[in-house]
């Protein structure tokens, strides 16, 4: 018992909260920058953010062309825009990616780098982001998933270099995170499925992360994995059963808090440079590679991984051996993914033999450090299969 935990982010969960950002953003500015996407605005959730921050008196500067995964020219020019809008605090309103875009232009705004410089690789340390200029940031997702809105992550992809690497600061943890389930009701089938799968990789990850994980993160994290496999098929079922969005959103927000306390392993080392190099959505390149990993990982850490199937309620391996039971649990973990329409292969995705060599290079190198944190060590060949074996 011996671990240091960090949950600094203000959670205001429940249906309607939206209509208290004016209020909450009140305390950190004047005058507010709103990152989102075109489609919250068709979808009428600006409107709402808008009059809530009129009503108490705020100043408002719409940005609305962040981009899914987001590229490091894209912030850059989002940074500019925001240096001359004068704007002391940032809202990021839509999914991980709006999010992400509000935690990096909220360092640049004050920082003299291009977001690229404050990404950390593996294989390259960033540069230091000073906390006290770093302007406040409030995330409202309308996603369930990616769990932005409580970690000190931001996911950037440079096109350049073709990487996809994560800014690590304690200096973004949003000072608010606004957790409003009626927001998700008018997510896509697809996209419910996949984010929701995504939320589950994060505890399940943090979960097997050996010199990371603590009793604060396991507790936390078998929380949400078994408020995801409670509600997530529902949620995907009927997008407009409330109780499951709110609990599926309940559960990525936790799996937030979960990896910013231990953090990913393999499968995130995988998915991130696979979504720089074929631009798969972050929720579907987790979602690809979780079980194959998980198999993989069985020998080493058998026990652990019955211990999740043990949070199925008709679990099958109660009683059994470890090892025997490991294996039912990540039958039932497979079960899930499908359950919610997680079947894509790489070659749906119009990949070629040749990334293969190209992903083993990237987790090797770049994205090498989550490896260490798994229960046993992937190789590159390692690597190699697992990209094989969902080819």
């Amino acid at each position: 018992m011996d671990f240091r935990a960090h949950l600094p982010v203000q959670l205001e969960f429940g249906a309607g909260k939206i209509d208290q950002l004016g209020e909450l953003a009140a305390r950190y500015g004047k005058r507010v920058f709103l990152v989102t996407m075109t489609d919250m605005v068709e979808l009428g959730f600006v409107e709402r953010a808008f009059l809530s921050l009129n009503r108490a008196g705020l100043e408002t500067v719409l940005y609305d062309s962040a981009q899914p995964e987001p590229k490091s020219d894209q912030i850059d020019s989002a940074a500019a825009v925001l240096r001359e809008s004068k704007c002391d605090v940032v809202v990021g309103l839509g999914g991980g990616s709006a999010i992400d875009v509000a935690k990096a232009v909220a360092i640049c705004a004050k920082h003299t780098g291009p977001v690229w410089d404050y990404v950390n690789l593996s294989n390259r340390p960033p540069q230091p982001v000073d906390a006290s200029i770093t302007l406040p940031i409030i995330a409202i997702p309308t996603t369930a998933g990616t769990g932005s809105e409580t970690t000190p992550y931001s996911v950037v992809t440079n096109t350049e270099t073709v990487q996809k690497g994560t800014i690590k600061e304690p200096a973004i943890f949003p000072r608010v995170a606004i957790v409003d389930p009626e927001l998700s009701c008018r997510m896509p089938q697809k996209l419910t499925g996949a984010t929701g799968i995504d939320a589950f990789a994060h505890s399940l990850e943090s979960y097997l992360n050996v010199p990371n994980r603590s009793p604060l993160s396991d507790a936390l994290a078998e929380t949400a994995m078994s408020a995801l496999i409670q509600h997530l098929p529902n949620a995907y079922a009927d997008g407009n059963d409330l109780d499951a969005r709110a609990g599926v959103a309940w559960a990525a927000s936790v799996s937030g808090m979960v990896i910013a306390n231990a953090g990913t392993t393999v499968t995130h080392a995988i998915a991130q440079p696979l979504g720089a190099r074929l631009g798969t959505s972050h929720a579907d390149s987790v979602a690809l590679f979780t079980v194959p990993v998980l198999r993989h990982t069985l020998p080493a850490d058998a026990e652990r991984i019955a211990r999740i199937g043990s949070l199925f309620p008709d679990f099958k391996g109660r009683g059994k051996s470890a090892e025997v039971a490991a294996e039912l649990a990540i039958d039932a973990i497979e079960e899930l993914l499908i359950s919610v329409g997680i079947t894509t292969r790489l070659s749906d995705l119009g990949a070629s033999d040749s990334l293969v060599d190209e992903l083993a290079e990237d987790v090797t190198t770049y994205m090498s450090r989550p490896l260490a944190q798994h229960p046993v060590l992937f190789s590159a060949e390692d690597i190699r299969s697992i990209v094989r074996s969902v080819m």
